[in-house]
Order: structure tokens, then C-alpha cells, then sequence
């Protein structure tokens, strides 16, 4: 009781007035726009809504879910075809691409939880409440994204980077499909980063300007649909040393290895 009480206050002091302010003008936004609406209120479906730089808040009708991941699923499998066109070797670079991401998806939840439990001891000794610490997010983040990066160094040792990338997208692609069947509303978060990861992953090969900036634009979507998930999770699932560091740990490497080629990419 005493430790709830602690984390509780912590949490007080975290809070500025602009936040308050900020809290209470979308409320009472909410309360004019429902108190001025007419009625009854018109009755309308289920939506896939989610903010995006520049748009604002995109919207479309969660029926659309379903067939924008198949758009999807298409697209990865155009991809994984141009690769077997390019690439003698194509199913084992596909293999090793899967079992890879698989792989750095793992490691970087087991180093973000080892990690947490070397911070918990020594905040012991030391006090304070790490769990809330904003600055072990995102060394929990960076830590998981450097397994992410040695990962796809160590397995380009033996396979083509445009092979590791498709395997890569393959697993988003069952994650997406997953996803839109059974949390339609959440689905822009794997698809539209889908989309444009392999958009980019058939205009790679051209190795022109064109590559460059749909890499850069996938890269771009990506981050800005998943980062502020990921950062919000430690708010929702209990401390960054422990349940929400290791959820961390994982979506880091899933997250980085959409967009893959970057990491040795030029600039």
C-alpha cells in the first residue's frame, strides 16, 4: 500500500497545468459538440480511425479493414515473386528473413526484461521508482533496437538483403491479416506500414531516387503510426522495468525490421 502510494504521488507530480488545461478543453470540446449535435444522434457503423502528420485524423469504415490487408498480403506476395526472379537463392534468403525477425522480436523482450531486472536491483538499493522513468524507455528501446540491427547484420552474412526484408514482411503480413480479422480497429497500425514497406520493397532493386524516397516514406509511415503506440504502452501496462519494458522490447525489433534496409541503406 505504502509503494501504491508512492507511485501514485509520483504520478501527481508528473502532471503540469498544460496537461490538465490541455485534458480539460478536449472534455469540454466533447460536451459542446454532443450537447449541440442533433437528436436522436444518427446512427452510423464501426470506424477505423487514427491521427496521421499533416492529414490529422484519417477515417474510413472498419468493413474496409479486411480488404485493405488482403491489398496487402497481395502486395508481399508481388514482392516475395520479384525476389524469386532476382534472387537464385530466394527460399532460403525467405527463411532466414522470418526466422530472423522471429528472432530479434525475442531477444530484444529477453534483453529489455534482463535489463529491467538489473535496474529494479539497483534502484533497491538506491530508491526511486524506475518504473516510471521515461529515460529507461527509451534505453530499453535503443538496447532492443541494437538486437534488431545486429540481427539483420548477422543473417545478411549468408543472405541478400532484399530476401531477409521480404521474410520480414512476411511476418507482418501474418500479423496484419491476424490483426484486421480479429481487432479490425486496430489494423491500421500493422497495414498501412505493410503497405508502404512493400511498395518500397519492389522499388528497391531500381537503386535509383525513386528507392530512396519510398524506403524513406515507409520508414517514415512506420514511425509515425507505431512509435506513439509503443511509447504510450508503458502508461498502460504496469512499469518500464517490467511488464511494458518487455512489450518494448519486442515491438522495437518487429518495428524496425519492417523498413529493414535502412540499416544499410545510405542517406
Amino acid at each position: 500500500a505504502v509503494a501504491n502510494l508512492a507511485e501514485a504521488r509520483l504520478i501527481v507530480a508528473e502532471l503540469t497545468p498544460g496537461t490538465i488545461r490541455h485534458e480539460g478543453e478536449q472534455s469540454l470540446s466533447s460536451t459542446r459538440a454532443l450537447a449541440n449535435g442533433v437528436l436522436p444522434r444518427p446512427k452510423t457503423g464501426d470506424a477505423v480511425f487514427f491521427d496521421f502528420p499533416l492529414p490529422g485524423v484519417v477515417l474510413y469504415p472498419e468493413g474496409a479493414a479486411g480488404p485493405i490487408a488482403i491489398l496487402s498480403a497481395v502486395l508481399v506476395v508481388i514482392a516475395v515473386i520479384s525476389l524469386r526472379r532476382r534472387e537464385p537463392h530466394w527460399i532460403r534468403d525467405l527463411i532466414l528473413g522470418i526466422l530472423a525477425t522471429v528472432l530479434a522480436t525475442a531477444l530484444g523482450g529477453g534483453a529489455a526484461f534482463l535489463a529491467g531486472m538489473g535496474l529494479n536491483r539497483i534502484h533497491a538499493a538506491l530508491g526511486g521508482t524506475p518504473g516510471f522513468s521515461a529515460v529507461y524507455a527509451v534505453a530499453i528501446a535503443l538496447l532492443a533496437l541494437t538486437v534488431a540491427a545486429a540481427c539483420w547484420a548477422l543473417v545478411r552474412r549468408w543472405s541478400s538483403a532484399a530476401g531477409v526484408h521480404a521474410g520480414a514482411l512476411i511476418v507482418w503480413m501474418v500479423l496484419t491479416i491476424l490483426v484486421s480479422w480479429k481487432f479490425p480497429g486496430a489494423s491500421f497500425l500493422f497495414v498501412w506500414p505493410l503497405i508502404a514497406a512493400s511498395v518500397a520493397a519492389l522499388l528497391l532493386p531500381r537503386q535509383d531516387s525513386v528507392s530512396v524516397i519510398s524506403l524513406w516514406t515507409a520508414t517514415f509511415i512506420t514511425t509515425a503510426l507505431m512509435v506513439p503506440v509503443i511509447s504510450s504502452i508503458r502508461f498502460v501496462l504496469p512499469g518500464t522495468t517490467t511488464g511494458s519494458g518487455v512489450v518494448l522490447g519486442r515491438l522495437t525489433p518487429l518495428l524496425a525490421w519492417l523498413p529493414a534496409p535502412r540499416f544499410a541503406a545510405p542517406l
